[in-house]
C-alpha cells in the first residue's frame, strides 16, 4: 500500500539566503569603539530558519527548506550540515555565485545583540507546487515579511488548504495598520516573542498583546524565563520555562516554533503545543548555537511526561 502522506510536514520559507551564525559567549561586556575584548567561547553553526528545520528534523518531523543557497564555499558548508542533519535539501533555490548571510551574535545569558550580513536583496520565488501538489501540510514563515511578494504566496497556501505559521522577526507594522491587517488575515498560527508582540500591539502588557493578536487567530508568545503563554479559541494557558542554565539564546526563538509546530500538527492542546516549544528553547538555550542541542524524539516524550503530558 502506497504512502499517502504529504512528502513534508512543514514547508520553511525566507526570502534572504540561507544564513551562518557566529555566536561570541562569554564576553565580559559590550565591545565599545576604541576597545578590544575577548569571548571566552565560539560557536559557528546554522541559523535563521535552518534553526526551525533542523530542530523540526531532530524532533522526528519532515521540513522542506525553502531559501537560495549560493555555489560559494559558505553555502556549501552550510548545505553540508543540511545533509549531516538528515533534512531535505532539494527544495533550497541554487543560484550562482555568491549568496552568503552571516549574522554576528554578541551573546549573554540574558539577551544578545546582532550585526548581519546579506549578499543578496530578498527574493519570493517560490516552488508553488508544494503547495498546489499537496506535498506539505504547513508552511511556515520565518519574519514578518511585506509585498506582494508573500501576499501571492499565502494566498496560494490558502487556496490549497496549507495551514500557515509566522514569527514576527523584524516588525515594521503594528496590527492596526491595513497592510498588517492584510497580512495577517493569512495566517493561522501566530508566533511572535514577548518584546514583538508588545511592538505590533502597541501595548505595554503582554496578556493585552496577546489578546489583541488572538482576534487573527492562535498565537503563542515567548517570554523567555517567563516561559510562553497562549491563545486559541478563547483559551488563554500560560505554561513556564524549562529550568535550565542559560548560555545562549540565539536561536531559541526558532526552536521553540518548530516545538510548539509539533504539537499543532498533531492536534494536541494548547498547553502540551507550548509545553512543547518551552522544551525545545529550553535545550537551545541550555548550550550555544541554535538548534545544536535539540532533544530527540524520545527525550521530548520523556520531558513531556515529567510535565504531566502525554507525550
Amino acid at each position: 500500500m502506497s504512502d499517502s502522506r504529504p512528502a513534508y510536514d512543514v514547508a520553511i520559507f525566507d526570502p534572504d539566503p540561507a544564513f551562518m551564525d557566529y555566536i561570541f559567549t562569554g564576553l565580559p561586556s559590550m565591545p565599545t569603539l576604541g576597545r578590544e575584548i575577548f569571548a571566552q567561547g565560539l560557536t559557528i553553526a546554522p541559523g535563521g530558519i535552518f534553526n526551525v528545520a533542523v530542530a523540526l528534523r531532530r524532533i522526528g518531523l519532515r521540513p522542506a527548506l525553502v531559501c537560495r543557497i549560493g555555489d560559494d564555499p559558505l553555502s556549501r558548508e552550510l548545505e553540508a550540515r543540511l545533509g549531516a542533519e538528515d533534512v531535505d535539501t532539494s527544495q533550497l533555490m541554487r543560484v550562482r555565485g555568491k549568496a552568503r548571510a552571516i549574522t554576528v551574535s554578541l551573546s549573554f545569558p540574558h539577551d544578545r545583540a546582532f550585526v548581519s550580513f546579506v549578499d543578496q536583496p530578498p527574493s519570493y520565488r517560490f516552488p508553488f507546487s508544494l503547495l498546489r501538489q499537496g506535498r506539505a501540510r504547513a508552511l511556515h514563515i520565518g519574519s514578518m515579511l511585506r509585498g506582494e511578494g508573500i501576499l501571492k504566496i499565502l494566498r496560494a497556501a490558502r487556496r490549497a488548504g496549507v495551514r500557515v505559521s509566522m514569527d514576527f522577526h523584524n516588525p515594521w507594522g503594528a496590527v492596526d495598520d491595513p497592510e498588517v491587517k492584510e497580512l495577517l488575515s493569512f495566517v493561522d498560527l501566530l508566533l511572535p516573542n514577548a518584546t514583538e508582540a508588545r511592538l505590533i500591539t502597541k501595548t505595554k502588557s503582554i496578556d493585552r498583546a496577546l489578546k489583541r493578536l488572538s482576534v487573527f487567530g492562535e498565537a503563542a508568545i515567548k517570554d523567555g524565563p517567563g516561559g510562553s503563554l497562549g491563545a486559541r479559541n478563547g483559551e488563554i494557558v500560560r505554561v513556564p520555562a524549562l529550568p535550565i542554565e542559560v548560555v545562549d539564546t540565539t536561536g531559541a526563538g526558532d526552536c521553540f516554533n518548530a516545538g510548539y509546530l509539533s504539537g499543532w500538527l498533531e492536534g494536541r492542546p494548547l498547553a502540551e503545543c507550548l509545553a512543547r516549544g518551552n522544551i525545545c528553547g529550553g535545550y537551545s538555550a541550555a548550550k550555544a548555537g541554535g538548534a545544536t542541542n535539540l532533544p530527540s524524539p524520545a527525550r521530548l516524550r520523556k520531558e513531556l511526561k515529567r510535565m504531566g503530558f502525554s507525550g
